[in-house]
């Protein structure tokens, strides 16, 4: 028996009643339990395939799931959308032939792994394509390289975007000795261009060409010759040729005497026939000792030069674009 204090008295409660067998009180006994209402009869109608009465073309259960998938969708219009940035990447490919993704990332993207996606993305419209040339003893490269470069479809859609006026043919794939030639000599391209942007704006403001699109024949004394540089920088009034120098190569200083020659003898000639430009050589090298010799050699022939490692050709660059705006300035307040 349970015991509640209340008030300073004991009240005695009695035990709750039992059923007929010791146990709880029966429930009050109920009816029948109410019938359940039938389900209702589903309508089908025409599903993902069948034929429509108004004669369209049935949807299949891809397209339906396929538009009711947002991620689905993000991921088609990312692929199918060019934006500003992806020109830009065009027009890099366009102006150096080839590029590698991690060249192109510290260029435009904040990390490798995002520019790797995008190029991939970019890869489905159809405007670049990519190969990878593996590392071999029998040649410079010497780790895999993921290289990048326009596809013809890509290299007419940069011509009509820039206004071309002079027809230009689609280059092929260098080969594979010369892919790193190109690629060491891009690496004054990927740390420059974006400082020249920002001072000069963008093409036709400066120019960039590759060895292919800076090469022009000159004869000298009834002798044809090839003037070939590694790259060319035109901006103002001047004309910049693009020397690469690695440590890997480790040519004689007689190699920088014979270049610097050469570009003694192209130059006389062009100043004969009527070139108004100034003509300068920037040689990106590797180790001190080869910029010793390229400057030796430029003050040997007379012939405006700077040597220096390319991340200092580039500043170089970026110094002579800012005085070429100032000097534009002054000579318009003159005007």
């Amino acid at each position: 028996m349970a015991v509640l204090v209340a008030g300073g008295g004991a009240l005695r409660l009695g035990r709750r009643p039992r059923g007929p067998l010791g146990g709880r009180p029966a429930a009050p006994r109920q009816g029948p339990p109410a019938a359940r209402p039938p389900p209702a009869r589903r309508v089908k109608g025409p599903g993902p395939g069948s034929p429509r009465a108004d004669g369209a073309r049935p949807t299949t259960r891809r397209e339906t799931r396929e538009k009711g998938s947002p991620s689905v969708a993000k991921k088609s219009s990312g692929r199918g959308q060019i934006t500003p940035r992806d020109e830009r990447i065009f027009r890099d490919l366009y102006h150096t032939r080839i590029l590698t993704t991690r060249q192109i990332a510290a260029m435009h993207f904040p990390s490798y792994e995002t520019g790797r996606r995008r190029l991939y993305d970019l890869k489905w419209s159809g405007k670049i394509e990519n190969h990878v040339f593996r590392a071999s003893t029998e040649d410079s490269l010497d780790e895999d390289v993921n290289v990048w470069m326009l596809t013809s479809k890509g290299f007419r859609y940069v011509l009509e975007d820039l206004e071309k006026e002079k027809p230009e043919r689609y280059p092929d794939w260098p080969s594979r000795r010369n892919v790193r030639h190109y690629l060491d000599a891009n690496e004054v391209y990927v740390m420059a261009s974006g400082a020249l942007d920002a001072v000069l704006g963008s093409y036709p403001a400066w120019e960039w060409r590759d060895e292919r699109g800076a090469s022009r024949r000159w004869n000298m004394g009834g002798r044809e010759r090839t003037h070939r540089p590694d790259a060319e920088v035109r901006f103002g009034d001047t004309v910049y040729f693009i020397e690469r120098e690695t440590a890997r190569s480790r040519k004689s200083p007689n190699h920088f005497v014979n270049r610097m020659e050469d570009y003694a003898g192209y130059i006389r000639y062009a100043r004969a026939n009527g070139a108004a430009e100034s003509f300068k050589v920037m040689w990106a090298c590797d180790t001190e000792r080869d910029e010793n010799h390229a400057a030796d050699a430029g003050e040997r022939f007379a012939v405006p030069t700077y040597a220096g490692t390319p991340r200092e050709v580039s500043q170089r660059l970026k110094q002579h674009a800012q005085e070429s705006v100032q000097l534009a300035v002054a000579s318009g307040a003159r005007g």
